[in-house]
């Protein structure tokens, strides 16, 4: 599984492999982007993971400005990307 806070470059790479090990990213509103805010959206995003395969499954989870976080899991790059 490959992680990025950056959603743009990652997904046109990935739409153009359909076998990849899975695409995890971490967005953080303007302003939240600290270590340590990164840091437990990846704890968060660990516990929503599990024990799940992410292999070719675009996994997005953001933290908005009101400190709501929001997940998002596709079975493709492709779908609604």
């Amino acid at each position: 599984m490959l992680v990025t806070n950056n959603r743009t470059d990652f997904t046109s790479l990935m739409r153009s492999e359909p076998h990849h090990p899975g695409l995890l990213c971490l967005n953080l509103a303007h302003g939240l982007m600290r270590l340590e805010a990164q840091k437990e959206l990846f704890r968060y995003a660990l516990l929503v993971i599990g024990d799940t395969d992410l292999e070719a499954q675009f996994l997005e989870i953001t933290l908005d400005p009101n400190q709501t976080i929001s997940t998002e899991r596709y079975s493709s790059i492709n779908e609604n990307c």
